[in-house]
């Protein structure tokens, strides 16, 4: 037996555990694979080494793909929620797990110190280790982590808390014609990631949040990749998606003059007016006919958000705009071979990871049965009458302001608030799919699964399963000409009086932004944030709870819960002298308060800041010649 001492300074007992609890498993049931990343300059596997030396051993030295690994193995550290991943392949990985003796059986073998048994399929996961340190050492020295990787990397924290410019990153890069994630960084400022946990002693001068202010997430932070799982509004980032919609359902060119000028300052209200079918943009009154709004919502398909949101059954709403993380597919796609009585009962459980993509005019829905979820807008939802959008677009200063008929919610949508929701990754999968359309290749939905491998390096059939049931492995995409004119006016959202152009300034200099830089970009602010400042908050919080002790119905009206403030940039990027845009990246940050008076702080994007810095260092490290290409 083994005592195992309890904490120091603590009630907690001892305790006793038994030796065989602790004993390792049976040697004679075969040995795991090893978990590898992917070199995408060198398409070398680079080992994920965790602790065991026997482990690193077997890495280096296994006739894994019959190629000379890198000699550079990187810690399992390095793209943060690993552990999560690697355990979703634990099966393939395992070889005495009950799924991989009915797909692999005995038949893979490798020798180790002179006998041969059984070993697990090896794991080539998409995340390459340079690219993965750059975006996670960003995202650290954004949020206040960073050390001597920081030194050359400008964030404009002086006055925040924790001298922090922002209180959370995540960052999605992903290569545009394979689909792979490249990087997933991810960081949260300490105080942030406290404030998520609550657990232990909190860091030296935190912010006062009060605990009542905090949204907590279903599942443990240290469990999660900001980069992949955080959703948020996406704000103007559906810009894109509703330009692509308007081009695919405009009905003559002089309606929409003036919709790239539009996109570039990021003018809600003009793009509404297009989307909604007014005679000009700014002024005029509005067609009876509009099949714009439809065609947007078509758009949204075709650039990958939505999938399944079209379906009423319980697993099409339940899965609305969801996708698969490990081997990229809708999740609202089954095989054929399934039997459908599995889903309606819930019992269908594949090995994947189902994360948000994306949605976009959506509403809540039941099916049948009463499984909750989300569904498209009917026809009748995405267009109003023409007079209610007339009177809609006169109220306020700005028009649009005060639209809080149910009957326009559509307009909501459009400012990429209301249900419309998104991740980092999933923004990059859009413009992605956008990217890939313009020159002509087959949109690919991202993924973090490379493959699957035998020890004699063949690839193995579980990886290929989406292909072999004939499943959609990415959106349809639009035409090459819609792309391009899209692509072609996010372009253009770095010069003067563009949005990101102050942070592109910050970043790379005046000269430099002033000029055509291979960046195709959108900001995105979603515009339901809070501007109370911390004292306030924490005051409202402790008269809410008093409301809600006293059985008052209107508490949550009278003293709302805050609203995070994110900031997204997200962009189609030339990462070498080639002439069409070979990757993307999406940037979501939740901005950070002052100390001075305790309010956010959005002097500049720091989110495009963010993606600024790493394009940079990404074409610094792949073609120090060319660091700015000119080619549109």
């Amino acid at each position: 037996q083994t005592k195992v001492p309890a904490p120091n300074n603590s009630n907690v007992p001892w305790v006793i555990l038994p030796r065989a609890q602790l004993a390792r498993r049976s040697p004679w049931s075969g040995v795991p694979g090893c978990i590898f990343l992917r070199d995408d300059a060198s398409d070398k596997p680079v080992p994920l080494i965790y602790a065991a030396k026997t482990t690193a051993t077997l890495c280096l030295h296994s006739d894994f793909v019959g190629r000379k690994l890198s000699d550079k193995p990187v810690s399992a550290g390095a793209v943060p929620g690993m552990g999560q991943w690697a355990s979703l392949v634990a099966p393939w990985l395992l070889p005495h797990d009950d799924v991989y003796q009915s797909w692999i059986g005995d038949s893979n073998r490798t020798k180790l110190q002179g006998h041969e048994q059984a070993i697990g399929l090896h794991a080539e996961f998409t995340f390459d280790p340079d690219l993965q340190s750059i975006a996670q050492t960003t995202a650290e020295c954004f949020t206040g982590r960073g050390g001597d990787g920081c030194k050359d990397i400008e964030n404009n924290a002086k006055g925040r808390f924790e001298n922090a410019r922002v209180r959370m990153a995540g960052i999605a890069l992903v290569d545009v014609s394979s689909g792979r994630i490249l990087a997933a960084g991810s960081s949260g400022s300490p105080c942030y990631d406290h404030d998520q946990h609550r657990r232990g002693q909190p860091p030296r001068r935190c912010p006062d949040v009060g605990n009542g202010n905090v949204h907590h997430p279903l599942i443990p932070v240290e469990r999660t990749n900001h980069g992949l799982v955080t959703q948020a509004p996406p704000g103007s980032l559906v810009k894109p998606i509703l330009m692509a919609g308007i081009l695919m359902g405009g009905r003559g060119q002089g309606q929409i003059l003036g919709l790239a000028e539009a996109l570039k300052v990021s003018d809600s209200q003009l793009f509404i007016d297009a989307l909604m079918c007014r005679q000009r943009l700014g002024s005029g009154r509005f067609s009876p006919q509009c099949d714009r709004p439809n065609m947007a919502l078509e758009s949204a398909h075709r650039l990958g958000w939505n999938s399944g949101c079209q379906n009423a059954s319980a697993w099409g709403l339940q899965h609305c705009g969801q996708t698969d993380l490990l081997y990229g597919m809708a999740q609202s796609y089954v095989p054929p071979s399934v039997d459908g009585r599995l889903l309606e009962a819930n019992l269908y459980r594949p090995i994947q990871q189902s994360i948000l993509y994306g949605r976009l005019f959506v509403r809540p829905a039941n099916s049948l049965n009463g499984a909750q979820g989300y569904q498209d807008f009917g026809r009748e939802e995405l267009l109003p009458e023409a007079e209610r959008r007339q009177a809609c677009a006169q109220s306020g200063r700005k028009g649009y302001f005060r639209c809080s008929d149910r009957k326009v919610a559509v307009i909501s949508e459009a400012y990429g608030q209301g249900n419309a929701r998104t991740t980092a990754v999933g923004v990059a999968g859009m413009i992605s799919a956008l990217a890939a359309s313009e020159h002509k290749e087959k949109p690919r939905y991202p993924h973090i699964l490379e493959g699957l491998y035998r020890s004699n390096g063949l690839k193995d059939r579980p990886s290929d399963h989406g292909k072999n049931e004939d499943l959609p492995m990415g959106p349809p995409g639009v035409s090459p000409e819609i792309a391009a004119r899209v692509l072609e006016a996010m372009s253009t959202s770095h010069l003067p009086r563009g949005t990101s152009h102050s942070a592109c300034v910050q970043v790379m200099g005046e000269a430099a932004c002033n000029a055509p830089l291979g960046i195709a970009g959108k900001t995105g602010t979603p515009g339901d944030a809070d501007d109370r400042s911390l004292k306030v908050m924490v005051a409202e919080q402790i008269e809410r709870e008093r409301c809600l002790a006293n059985r008052r119905k209107d508490c949550f009206i009278l003293y709302p819960p805050p609203r995070p403030r994110y900031r997204w940039y997200a962009a189609a990027f030339k990462s070498n002298a080639s002439k069409f845009y070979d990757k993307t990246i999406a940037v979501l940050v939740h901005s950070n308060w002052r100390i001075s008076d305790g309010r956010y702080v959005d002097d500049q994007n720091a989110a495009a800041e963010i993606a600024f810095n790493i394009i940079n260092r990404i074409r610094l490290k792949s073609i120090p010649a060319v660091t700015n290409p000119s080619s549109p």
